[in-house]
């Protein structure tokens, strides 16, 4: 089961929250074994993001997924999450950050289970 969560640095109405759940979830299958359905997605925007010492409207996305995946895939992943958040969000590709954890175990449904 990934879990990404997105931070947003401006504010971004309900709709397009939902737009940008939307296009994730549109993805998920470039990781292998990955849907929508086993996906957990958190969207927070609004947040105060600060480079450089000022503040600006920044993305970053903290993803973490259950074992390996082959390093095309993420790279995919990102690229076409890059173009999806420039489109619905405004934000240049050089403005976004992506952080991808690969985890060697998970507990879900009352149990853990190792990679």
């Amino acid at each position: 089961m990934p879990f990404i969560n997105v931070h947003i640095g401006k504010p971004v109405s309900e709709d397009k929250k939902t737009e940008i759940m939307n296009a994730i979830a549109s993805h998920m299958p470039v990781i292998p074994g990955k849907t929508i359905d086993n996906t957990m997605i958190e969207i927070s925007s609004g947040r105060d993001m600060f480079m450089g010492g000022e503040k600006r409207s920044l993305i970053f996305v903290d993803m973490r997924v259950f074992g390996p995946a082959p390093e095309s895939a993420k790279n995919e992943f990102v690229q076409v999450l890059t173009k999806e958040f420039e489109e619905k969000l405004d934000i240049p590709a050089s403005n976004q950050y992506y952080n991808i954890i690969e985890l060697p175990g998970w507990g879900a449904g009352g149990g853990f289970k190792s990679f």
